[in-house]
């Protein structure tokens, strides 16, 4: 009888390992999906700033135009081709708008129209309407599945329940 648990517990205790090690490929899947979620999300958020500094404005000065740059530096590892082109376009439009601010006769505060602020104001009206684009071109880019987000909940809880805490017994760790 000993000797037959002996020959079980050689392929239970592998079969285990098996089982653990496809979680924590599972779980560094998930993980790294995340980080890139993360790493997007980031992206995005300084795409948005730098739209709402702009309709809040109703200009875009350097420090911020250069934050914008510095934030969407690795846009083009991390998002498709028209993600990369809409940057590309805010950006242009985003440097036409500093450019127009330093024309001749450009006014920040104008006491009366002239062609460098009507150039300035056509810019930023422009800029403006890359929002809804905005928009549009990310959301596919960043949506997580809520329900490999619980099937990831569920793996990572049996995982630590099978772990047992310094008495020797089992937790029952609910997330």
């Amino acid at each position: 009888m000993i000797e037959v648990f002996t020959a079980l517990l050689t392929p239970t205790v592998a079969i285990l390992g098996v089982y653990i090690a496809v979680q924590q490929y599972r779980l560094a899947n998930e993980k790294h999906r995340i980080e890139i979620y993360d790493r997007r999300m980031k992206i995005y958020v300084t795409v948005i700033e730098l739209i709402r500094n702009a309709k809040r404005s109703l200009t875009i000065d350097e420090d911020t135009y250069y934050k914008f740059e510095e934030g969407i530096a690795e846009a083009e590892f991390l998002f498709g081709k028209e993600v990369v082109a809409l940057l590309e376009d805010m950006s242009d439009v985003g440097f036409d708008i500093l450019l127009a601010r330093t024309d001749e006769g450009f006014q920040e505060t104008p006491t009366k129209l002239n062609e460098a602020n009507l150039r300035h104001a056509d810019l930023i009206d422009i800029f403006l309407k890359f929002e809804p684009r905005v928009r549009d071109i990310f959301a596919p880019y960043l949506r997580l599945p809520i329900a490999r987000i619980k099937k990831t909940k569920t793996y990572v809880q049996r995982i630590a329940n099978t772990i047992p805490d310094e008495t020797g017994e089992e937790d029952n760790i609910q997330f």
